[in-house]
């Protein structure tokens, strides 16, 4: 016997609002940690690691970016889906309900 699934799109829609959320949230954080990273260097002035740990910085909010920008593509399909599901659907119904002959 064949495997039998349903779709939601309501469920597809809020797990996609979920995924940009976290996505907001992720590339919002991030940005603040490295600006107020790189603002706390400005106190070890003459250490000659403060041009390398504000290298770390940026690259770690570059990283978290990549990560948040991630879960707001996965979002968007997500979304897509839904709406591709719907409109298959609506098709579908529409083709069944055409007289035949």
């Amino acid at each position: 016997m064949p495997n039998r699934f349903e779709v939601q799109p309501w469920e597809l829609r809020a797990s996609a609002s979920a995924s940009r959320d976290v996505a907001e949230s992720l590339i919002q954080r991030g940005d603040i940690a490295a600006d107020e990273s790189i603002a706390c260097l400005s106190t070890l002035g003459g250490f000659t690691s403060v041009s390398a740990l504000a290298t770390i910085a940026r690259s770690w909010q570059g990283q978290v970016r990549y990560i948040g920008e991630g879960y707001f593509q996965a979002g968007n399909a997500l979304r897509m889906n839904a709406d591709a599901y719907e409109s298959a659907e609506a098709t579908a119904v529409n083709a069944l309900q055409l007289p035949h002959g």
